[in-house]
């Protein structure tokens, strides 16, 4: 491979492609979320999971998972390239540099006023409630500028190039107004490049600020795509991967005699960690354009990728979001001095954690509101009482006490010693909203009143246990909190039903602290894997398989699996329920395998299992799982019918033409029954298309 001959271009030139991309595409938000929807909606984050070539209609798949692991300090083997490497068209050799001028743009319109249109809030029916809310009309354009240098450093034999990168970043202007970032982008990581020019994964240092790291990873995914498996190629290829809204596939061909790459966006599915609440939130790709310029001695010339999506909650659709990036390629400052591998530590070295931080949420505590610094707690508490008197949500009066600990981080203690003294024992949503702010106050005197109660055996149980749930909300946990959850889950002075809470407590402590920090999230599922090798009795047991399925974590499943098998009926559901947060591969076979239970209780339990799996995952659960459900729609009971219709009816949202045609089936034998069951009925008519009224 010959060395590079970079072109010599104004390094403070901008990129003006000319790509065919739709106007609305020509801004777009930034990396955080618009809280009224909960999507972590980031403009260009793109992260390459699988790819496919065709050739003639002959499809051939490779998976290639970058996934969300961040395997701490792996130290791979990335050996220079040797005599028989697989170069490819980003295959680099040590030493070679590019850099690119990079314009990032975002644009975001919500509107939830379609959510609440038909829908009558006043007759309720027998303990019905309307929670049913909507916000005024929302839109978001921000534009980012930045430049990344890069560096090669290894080569591999698989082709792919390790690469040192810095990116200078000018800031973010947004809505007229203009502001700095909020993190430090400088330091120099690591990416690595397949020879197919897609990022497999990113290093980062591991004592390093994980919000800069993760902001670095959005901003260079986004110059991310995949190149043909040969330079002569006339196939066209299919690359899928993974962005901040979710997994996206996108289709590509080679034109210009192969010196450009273009392409569009065919689906994009939302990921469920990107959606805060019980919002069913659905996308659906509007339109969209790649336009690569090929480069042979860099990772591309220029580059230009934007896509418009139509978001969509429970079917109706509540906005836009449109996405662009585009980058040019830029003169390399020149000079040993503008090396970015001076004292980098080298690849192998143990102090870079490898993988991606896409998708894992800040540890660091937003910035106190102004307003609130030196309010006194009595006057705060009673701003809190009179917002829960007026019948507001959890996600007002409990963010505003949050809020009130960020701004006064001594105030922890303040509150801690009324709950102590009693003050919120006859006010149940005070109380709740109280572990709410402790749980996510993100400040050190939060962390530790929750770890002050919890290991207090004096306190009130009811206290601890609440002290353990939100210790599942803290961003940035502790080892001394496990140690005190794992104590409390196996008190002998404690009721079963308590040590049951604190066990599924550490199941959630284990979820939320993979994102923060997955070493101790493997620790706390440890402790769950050793519960359920050696159970102390039935009770713990169903009690650890609950737990698991809080934890939520496939590395749990072959712990779960032998309990499918055994003799309690009570223990077979709880195996059943713990499958519902793992991943649709290794749940649905378990699950429909629980179909054939003799039990109902554990089918209805294996039902609703895989709705949320399928649901959750926007996949369709296994033709078989659907066949097995309609014909159990004869004979059900009441509790496993509802179970049924609710599985078959998301099995047809996901494009199942089994379960639709069950529905429909199902729904003509009832209407032309002597007698009409209207229960049934009802829940039939909202299992299929069409508006319903009972006559």
């Amino acid at each position: 491979m010959s060395s590079r001959d970079h072109r010599s271009q104004d390094p403070t030139a901008r990129p003006n492609l000319d790509a065919q991309l739709p106007s609305s595409a020509s801004k777009l938000p930034r990396w955080a979320a618009i809280s009224a929807l909960g999507l972590a909606i980031i403009a260009g984050g793109v992260a390459k999971y699988e790819r496919s070539s065709a050739r003639e209609g002959d499809a051939s798949q490779a998976s290639d998972s970058l996934g969300e692991r961040a395997s701490k300090a792996r130290g791979r083997d990335f050996a220079a390239r040797g005599a028989e490497a697989q170069a490819g068209r980003c295959s680099f050799l040590p030493g070679e540099r590019m850099a690119y001028a990079v314009v990032t743009s975002s644009d975001l319109d919500l509107d939830f006023s379609p959510l609440s249109q038909g829908v009558d809030l006043g007759e309720q029916g027998a303990g019905g409630q309307a929670g049913l809310s909507t916000t005024e009309a929302q839109t978001r354009s921000l534009e980012r500028r930045w430049t990344i240098e890069l560096e090669a450093l290894t080569l591999g034999d698989d082709g792919a190039s390790v690469l040192a990168a810095r990116i200078d970043d000018e800031g973010v202007v947004g809505e007229g107004s203009s502001f700095n970032a909020n993190v430090d982008l400088s330091p120099t990581f690591l990416i690595r490049v397949d020879g197919r020019c897609a990022i497999q994964e990113f290093g980062w240092r591991s004592e390093g600020e994980l919000d800069a790291a993760r902001e670095q990873q959005l901003l260079a995914l986004g110059l991310s795509f995949w190149a043909p498996e040969r330079a002569d190629s006339d196939a066209a290829w299919t690359g899928g991967g993974v962005d901040g809204t979710g997994r996206y596939e996108a289709r590509y061909r080679l034109t210009e005699g192969g010196q450009r790459v273009r392409g569009e966006w065919v689906k994009q599915q939302v990921r469920a960690s990107a959606v805060r609440g019980k919002l069913a939130v659905s996308a659906e790709v509007r339109e969209s354009a790649i336009d690569v310029e090929l480069a042979d001695d860099a990772w591309f010339e220029r580059a230009d990728q934007g896509r418009t999506l139509s978001l969509a909650v429970a079917g109706v659709e509540v906005g836009t979001h449109a996405s662009r990036t585009q980058a040019r390629r830029v003169a390399v400052d020149a000079g040993p001095q503008a090396s970015l591998t001076a004292e980098l530590p080298a690849v192998d070295d143990p102090g870079w954690s490898w993988g991606t931080l896409l998708h894992r949420r800040s540890a660091a505590a937003p910035a106190a509101d102004a307003e609130l610094v030196g309010v006194p707690a009595a006057e705060a508490l009673t701003r809190y009482r009179e917002l829960i008197a007026q019948g507001r949500s959890v996600a007002e009066y409990g963010v505003y006490l949050q809020g009130w600990l960020r701004a006064n981080p001594e105030g922890a203690g303040v509150l801690l010693a009324q709950l102590r003294a009693g003050a919120f024992d006859d006010e149940d949503n005070a109380r709740s909203g109280l572990f709410f702010a402790l749980g996510t106050a993100q400040t050190a005197g939060a962390r530790g009143a929750l770890v002050d109660l919890l290991g207090s055996p004096d306190d009130a149980t009811a206290h601890r246990i609440s002290a353990a749930h939100a210790m599942a909300m803290v961003a940035n946990p502790e080892p001394r909190m496990l140690e005190l959850m794992a104590t409390a889950a196996t008190d002998p002075s404690l009721h079963p039903v308590e040590r049951g809470s604190m066990t599924l407590a550490l199941g959630a402590f284990a979820r939320g602290a993979e994102a923060t920090d997955p070493a101790l999230a493997a620790e706390a599922r440890a402790t769950i894997d050793g519960w359920l090798a050696q159970p102390e009795d039935d009770e713990q047991l169903r009690r650890s398989i609950l737990a698991a399925g809080n934890a939520g974590h496939d590395g749990l499943v072959e712990s779960v699996a032998p309990y499918f098998d055994h003799e309690d009926p009570t223990v077979r559901g709880s195996a059943a329920h713990a499958m519902r947060q793992m991943s649709p591969e290794l749940a649905f076979p378990h699950l429909g395998d629980s179909l054939r239970d003799e039990d109902s209780r554990v089918r209805a339990r294996a039902l609703a299992s895989a709705t949320a799996i399928s649901r959750s995952h926007e996949q369709a659960p296994p033709s078989a799982m659907v066949e097995s459900a309609a014909r159990a729609l004869d004979g059900a009971g009441q509790a496993e019918q509802r179970a049924l219709l609710s599985f078959l009816r998301v099995a047809a949202e996901q494009g199942d033409a089994g379960a639709k045609a069950a529905l429909q089936d199902r729904l003509d034998l009832e209407l032309s029954a002597a007698r009409r069951d209207r229960q049934r009925l009802a829940a039939l008519g909202r299992s299929v298309p069409g508006h319903w009224q009972a006559d």
